[in-house]
């Protein structure tokens, strides 16, 4: 069940489609390696808003991650190598592709409530917070990607 007071337009949502972009190849590397590529932009955004990391997400938000998230990424990603050999399933292919991005920005505004009311505020490094997230999503903090994620995040940092 959604939260009532669920905000899809938010400053986390805007942040998201601000930086994805630049980080996206190392957030979907970290995401075959088992970290949650919204948690990693929500960890990110809350240090650029002076927050730090609460620790284990609320269970609600991995309930919707696994019922509503995963199975859509699955068969989009299932669909993807018959793409070549069957160039008409692409609509269908664009369609979870869609569907998977709604999912995710409902997600997303999961985390935003979810911050609002448990993260600390306190000034804390994009590091640290990243390293929570990744402990906590069971990844290996020693990851090439990661160092190449804080990379990234300090170009945008350099740059705004």
């Amino acid at each position: 069940m959604l939260p009532p007071d669920l905000q899809l337009e938010n400053p986390l949502w805007d942040y998201a489609l601000k930086v994805y972009p630049t980080l996206a190849p190392a957030l979907l590397t970290l995401q075959t390696q088992g970290a949650r590529v919204n948690q990693l932009l929500a960890a990110l955004w809350s240090s650029a808003n002076g927050r730090q990391w609460p620790g284990q997400v609320d269970p609600s938000i991995e309930r919707w991650h696994q019922s509503q998230v995963l199975p859509i990424r699955e068969r989009r990603m299932a669909l993807k190598p018959e793409l070549e050999a069957h160039p008409e399933l692409e609509p269908l292919y664009k369609a979870f592709k869609t569907a998977e991005l709604n999912l995710e920005r409902i997600e997303l505004a999961m985390l935003y409530t979810w911050l609002l009311r448990s993260a600390r505020s306190k000034p804390v490094s994009a590091q640290i917070n990243i390293d929570l997230v990744l402990r906590f999503n069971q990844v290996d903090q020693s990851s090439p990607a990661r160092s190449e994620l804080l990379a990234l995040v300090e170009q945008l940092e350099g740059t705004n």
